[in-house]
């Protein structure tokens, strides 16, 4: 092994060819995932500018409370303009602040509009669903162009047409959050041994990506306590739990080697 390698964080997103190369699989069969919905392409929040993402789920909420329907297709994009009581639907909801890296596309909220394709809803990483609106004006719901992402059909689950759909593997971005969901979800998971029980929870499923990114096999030099800790309250938040200092830190001391030293480098 170099001895004057860098240790360097990874990336926060990659290309499908990057995703394959990781797990020494075809760009095909990644772009299967993709194209089944298992695996989501990401947009940078960056290419959001002007763009106000309200709470789909919130908004429903006070639909209902107002004795109104308000669904996905209430925000069609073909639709101009909203009606008055969607507008003020949209309008009493609470707007998300465009703090994350990256949104989710799901293909079934993309829409042919004119010569192109556009969405108005994007996810969290959680699956959260936000409508985009134009924060200039209390009427123009957002068509976010997507064409460049896609080389061929669309699914319309308001219309009845539908073509084959099709990502362009050369624009669809994966982030390093959504590949390791991924890889938890569909292969990390161990078969189930006859008359062997299993017990998983999410923080033992966070742990023991520690110990494989840490400790497994172990480095020349080993991590700082505090970048460890950070790693392991990085990860936690990532997949909905608390991720304290104060719990990280119990868990890195779970999991820690009894000859753990960042100051002393293994022969």
């Amino acid at each position: 092994m170099d001895e004057h390698r860098l240790d360097l964080p990874e990336e926060s997103h990659f290309t499908v060819e990057e995703v394959a190369q990781q797990w020494q699989c075809s760009t095909k069969r990644v772009m299967h995932y993709i194209e089944e919905g298992l695996l989501r392409p990401a947009i940078r929040s960056s290419e959001l500018w002007g763009v106000g993402l309200f709470d789909c789920e919130a908004a429903a909420k006070i639909a209902e409370e107002q004795g109104l329907r308000f669904t996905e297709g209430d925000w069609f994009p073909v639709r101009e303009p909203p009606s008055e009581s969607v507008v003020g639907v949209i309008w009493s909801a609470p707007f998300h602040e465009i703090d994350n890296s990256f949104f989710y596309i799901q293909s079934t909220n993309i829409f042919p509009f004119r010569e192109q394709l556009v969405l108005s809803i994007l996810e969290d990483f959680h699956g959260r669903k936000f409508g985009l609106v134009d924060i200039g004006s209390e009427e123009a719901i957002v068509k976010f162009d997507v064409t460049d992402l896609i080389l061929r059909g669309y699914r319309a689950p308001h219309s009845n047409r539908s073509m084959q759909f099709q990502w362009n593997e050369q624009k669809v971005i994966v982030t390093r959050e959504e590949r390791d969901r991924f890889v938890r979800a569909n292969l990390q998971n161990p078969p189930v041994r006859e008359n062997r029980s299993t017990y998983k929870t999410p923080y033992l499923e966070v742990m023991d990506m520690a110990i494989k990114n840490f400790f497994l096999p172990r480095r020349e030099v080993d991590a700082k306590s505090d970048e460890i800790v950070e790693w392991i309250a990085s990860r936690l938040s990532s997949v909905g739990l608390e991720g304290s200092k104060r719990i990280a830190h119990a868990m890195f001391t779970i999991i820690k080697p009894a000859d753990h030293n960042p100051r002393k480098r293994r022969v």
